[in-house]
């Protein structure tokens, strides 16, 4: 399995990346949504995390254009508390409320993929913080 992190914050994507590693999952990262867009042209990804708020392109975008081209499971993370910011967003796979720990990581992830082997996610189906 190879996961994509997209963050604007290197350090905290940093620190995503050696923690799935540690758990044995292949991972790399971006540090905006246009990378993003162009590494998952030129590599295979079983799943996207991704930050909602990032400059130029945010995550909610980044979701659409996904959705577009792929069927991608993608789990959006946020500091954002706000569940009005979160719910104007397209449907996701998965939420994290930042900080997070590897635990509530491991159990978003799982769920994200069981989504991705029954289909697509709901408004109804939403992981919640």
């Amino acid at each position: 399995m190879y996961v994509l992190v997209v963050d604007d914050e290197a350090e905290i994507a940093d620190l995503l990346v050696v923690l799935l590693q540690s758990q044995g999952i292949q991972a790399g990262r971006v540090c905006n949504a246009k990378d993003a867009l162009q590494a998952i042209s030129l590599t295979p990804v079983d799943l996207v995390i991704t930050d909602l708020m990032m400059p130029a392109m945010d995550g909610a975008e980044l979701v659409e254009r996904l959705r577009s081209i792929s069927g991608i499971p993608v789990i959006l993370m946020s500091a954002i508390s706000e569940p009005r910011a979160v719910a104007s967003c397209p449907p996701v796979e998965g939420f994290l409320q930042k900080p997070f720990t590897a635990a509530r990581l491991q159990e978003v992830m799982r769920h994200a993929l069981r989504k991705r082997v029954h289909g697509h996610a709901h408004d109804s189906d939403r992981v919640s913080a």
